[in-house]
């Protein structure tokens, strides 16, 4: 039987990763490999699915012992999940901020069939200096891949380059009704108000925000009145605590990811920068942003274009708090 090799590298790709999987579940040899985020791979053993499941942990360089104890643990891997591969078909979502999925890559790329998907589509003008270029030639010996840096808004970042000569870039329509049996679905016996999702991404922790706290407790004081509010935190970086003096409001398991929850029980969608309001599928979704001081303006303008490229200007930007009906 062939082998599928499906890579999870951020919440944002489980929808396609599920809906992968159940396109070929009953014709292939299913392996999905999960990077950096527990709570995805938390996700996926929870639903029973028929696939050989792995974790991944992605570990930054400034943490040299763990970092190459990482490489050394992907090497044995490799040698054990992949060496003996041949004709399988591989699918990616993202060539950013992962150098775990791109050694997997680099090194299956010459025996079996590879298929990018690239959910974000972010790129940017590689940034050459002395420091960079020694970082590259440091990646290539250790990983055998090549990268290039650049900056997203005010935030540096690295990227992988991929060789276009192997590597099939795709496009992956999601069949939402296969992906029903996979959602996450609330349960609330009040019917008396309406329920809003909040995507609330432990915003007093980001330095971006002139005052997170005091702007995030004068939205929510408004809202509990009429909603049933339920906070739905970042996977990684958790939930503001400031949320927790609302003894009403409720909480999705963080494990859970934005894409599968069914979105169907609640009347309004909010959020502020996270990338769940822009792929979230509901007619009634506004994005807080303007609400929010930010300290670097460009900063806030960047995370508009990024959202209505996501999005392809589906998002509503609201400045007061009133205005959500």
């Amino acid at each position: 039987m062939t082998d599928i090799v499906l890579f999870s590298q951020a919440p944002a790709d489980i929808q396609y990763v599920l809906s992968l999987y159940d396109k070929y579940k009953n014709k292939y040899s299913i392996k999905i490999i999960v990077v950096n985020v527990k709570n995805n791979f938390k996700f996926f053993k929870q639903l029973n699915l028929s696939v050989k499941l792995y974790f991944f942990p992605l570990i930054g360089y400034k943490n040299i012992v763990f970092f190459i104890k990482n490489i050394f643990l992907m090497n044995r891997e490799y040698s054990i999940l992949f060496q003996k591969m041949s004709k399988a078909k591989i699918y990616f979502f993202s060539n950013n901020y992962d150098y775990v999925t791109a050694f997997f890559i680099e090194k299956l790329q010459i025996n079996n069939s590879i298929y990018f998907t690239d959910i974000y589509d972010i790129n940017g003008k590689e940034i050459n200096n002395t420091r960079n270029l020694l970082k590259k030639i440091l990646v290539k010996l250790l990983l055998g891949i090549n990268i290039k840096f650049f900056k997203i808004g005010d935030v540096f970042a690295y990227q992988y380059l991929y060789n276009k000569q192997y590597i099939t870039k795709v496009v992956i329509n999601i069949d939402n009704s296969r992906l029903e049996m996979y959602k996450y679905k609330v349960n609330s016996l009040n019917v008396e108000k309406e329920k809003l999702l909040l995507f609330e991404s432990n915003g007093e922790q980001d330095t971006s925000f002139l005052h997170y706290k005091e702007d995030l407790d004068s939205i929510l004081t408004i809202l509990e009145h009429k909603y049933i509010i339920y906070i739905k935190a970042h996977p990684r970086l958790g939930y503001s605590k400031v949320l927790n003096k609302y003894k009403h409001v409720k909480y999705i398991e963080d494990f859970i990811p934005s894409e599968l929850i069914n979105t169907k029980q609640f009347s309004i969608i909010l959020g502020i920068d996270s990338t769940a309001i822009a792929t979230s599928r509901h007619s009634n979704i506004y994005s807080l942003l303007d609400i929010f001081a930010y300290k670097n303006i460009k900063r806030k303008e960047y995370l508009r274009q990024y959202l209505d490229k996501l999005s392809n200007g589906r998002i509503n930007y609201i400045d007061n708090i009133g205005d959500v009906k």
